[in-house]
């Protein structure tokens, strides 16, 4: 896992993305949708994938997770690619970090 950090030139926000190694691509299906069999071990009931975007093995986005298939053994992640070039290989998940508020002090 790694962790990225971006911040804005005008040096306002600041957002930590994390990348996950998702899995492997197994095929193309249902009109150019990227079939991608997934590591076993992520767990999609806490963190749902759905309109997450995937990474090559470069850092180029190349496609956006759609749906989640299959049971939990062997899941399966439905994906619409981004690019005209032909998906293949390790494939890693683009997670945003939601920049955490400052808290408020209660008032006495």
């Amino acid at each position: 896992m790694e962790i990225l950090i971006l911040t804005n030139p005008s040096g306002g926000i600041v957002t930590r993305v994390r990348v996950i190694e998702l899995g492997k691509v197994e095929r193309t299906v249902l009109r150019n949708k990227v079939l991608i069999r997934a590591r076993n071990d992520l767990d999609f009931e806490k963190n749902d994938p759905t309109g997450l975007i995937v990474l090559n093995e470069k850092g180029e986005r190349v496609a956006k997770v759609l749906d989640v298939i299959g049971n939990i053994e062997s899941p399966y992640v439905l994906a619409m690619p981004l690019v005209e070039s032909q998906v293949s290989g390790k494939v890693y998940l683009e997670v945003i970090e939601k920049p955490q508020r400052a808290r408020r002090s209660r008032r006495k």
